[in-house]
């Protein structure tokens, strides 16, 4: 399965060369040794807005690209699970199935190195040509009939690591190609990208019955040329400057400066730490939850529950866009109601009625959507364009442990207490952050109290 949007955030000039366009505030104040920045006296949400990534012609057949190709996915991301419940009837095998996207974001913090050392392109090519070999076994092989579950299980896998390879070199060299407006340019294509779930679903529900399963798969392996046509026309990341390729990557001591960089961001740290129980409670694993529930409980067709999946998704667009177009940042403080929002959609999905469980399930994806939207545009105002791509998979790599774990977790979780006793449990975790934003609220009153 194709990972919903890797958390990489547009940019990076190789380790130790000039960031394009103007320099985060946590970037101005490193030292000159390169050391880590020390943390910025004023919120990146008070500084100059950037122009719209719209008037510019590139990034208008860019996305377009990218968006055709995510439509393929959405596609895909809706057909296997149900072509695999259909086969096996089995939440546990779907959710081995879901751990997959989760799973690749341990490759993250190898991914970082790679792309800050020698740039976006190793990645692009090379990830579209596995996907692409990997999505064309998978229908003639994996869904013949003449291969297990397990052989296309496999399949997913590599599918999914194609796939994060090639978009994770595609939005680390956002920045890069459209160096006046980074932060909007990431978050409008995260826009784009929510959008697709939309279109794809309402594709999946419209195509199903004249082209099934195996039609609509062969149609997302069609879609993977978007992207080789777009890098074709000469729309994609630049070179890496010469002499700076062949620097040699060394793993442990770059990651370990893209740390330092990290834990010098206050803003960063608190947004992330807030974030990863709703990862947990929003991960693959609960919708897994959500369609077994919608099939096993409610007895509801694969087109109905596609349309309730497509509900959900465009309550999470209209996430997206209240973020994304706004010329600032979210404050600390929306991202604490943002958690306390998702914890109360789960306890709403946790009654015993199906309009419940839509509903919560929209207000879940509105704010867990608005939530890494705002996210990633803080990584991209915060950081130094330099080290993005390895804090991005330090972030991937714990944001992974969450994602991964969930997919098993929750299968026995209401084998023991029910669906609705599951939803319950996992609106008291998305709430799991707090005792640390009392801590923190506790040492920022401190200092007003002498």
């Amino acid at each position: 399965m194709t990972a919903p949007e890797p958390r990489v955030a547009p940019t990076l000039e190789p380790a130790g060369a000039a960031a394009p366009g103007p320099v985060p505030a946590a970037a101005a104040t490193r030292g000159a040794a390169g050391g880590p920045a020390e943390p910025s006296p004023t919120d990146a949400a008070e500084r100059a807005p950037e122009p719209s990534p719209w008037r510019d012609r590139r990034f208008l057949v860019f996305a377009a690209g990218n968006t055709l190709n995510n439509i393929g996915e959405a596609v895909y991301a809706v057909a296997l699970p149900l072509l695999v419940y259909d086969m096996t009837g089995s939440l546990t095998v779907m959710s081995l199935l879901a751990i997959v996207v989760p799973a690749s974001m341990l490759l993250g913090p190898w991914l970082g190195v790679v792309v800050d050392r020698w740039g976006s392109r190793v990645m692009v090519v090379p990830g579209l040509l596995v996907q692409l070999a990997a999505a064309l076994a998978l229908n003639v092989v994996g869904l013949s009939g003449r291969g297990s579950i397990w052989l296309l299980f496999v399949l997913a896998v590599l599918i999914q690591l194609g796939g994060i390879s090639y978009q994770t070199g595609w939005m680390v060299g956002v920045a890069r190609m459209f160096p006046d407006c980074p932060a909007r340019a990431r978050g409008t294509l995260s826009s784009l990208f929510v959008a697709t779930r939309i279109a794809g679903a309402i594709l999946f529900a419209a195509a199903l019955p004249a082209l099934g399963y195996r039609g609509l798969l062969w149609l997302n392996v069609l879609t993977f040329l978007a992207p080789i046509a777009v890098w074709l026309m000469g729309i994609h990341p630049p070179r890496v400057p010469a002499g700076t390729a062949t620097a040699r990557a060394r793993l442990l001591p770059d990651l370990a400066e893209g740390w330092r960089i990290l834990r010098s961001s206050e803003l960063v740290v608190f947004v992330s730490v807030i974030e990863l129980p709703v990862l947990f409670v929003s991960s693959a694993g609960t919708t897994a939850l959500i369609i077994f529930q919608l099939r096993s409980h409610w007895q509801l067709g694969a087109s109905a529950v596609a349309a309730i999946l497509t509900s959900g998704r465009i309550a999470g667009l209209l996430g997206t866009l209240v973020v994304s177009q706004r010329k600032s940042l979210m404050q600390r403080s929306a991202f604490v109601v943002a958690a306390v929002g998702i914890s109360a959609s789960l306890f709403i999905m946790a009654a015993p009625w199906l309009g419940t469980l839509i509903v919560g399930m929209a207000v879940l994806s509105t704010l867990q959507s608005a939530m890494a939207v705002s996210i990633q545009m803080v990584l991209f105002r915060n950081l130094p364009a330099h080290a993005i791509g390895r804090i991005s998979g330090l972030l991937n790599l714990v944001s992974g442990v969450p994602t991964i774990l969930a997919p098993l977790i929750i299968p026995l979780l209401s084998a023991v207490v029910g669906v609705e006793g599951a939803f319950a449990v996992l609106g008291l975790l998305a709430l799991a952050a707090f005792p640390y934003v009392a801590r923190r609220a506790t040492a920022q009153r401190q200092p007003a109290v002498r």
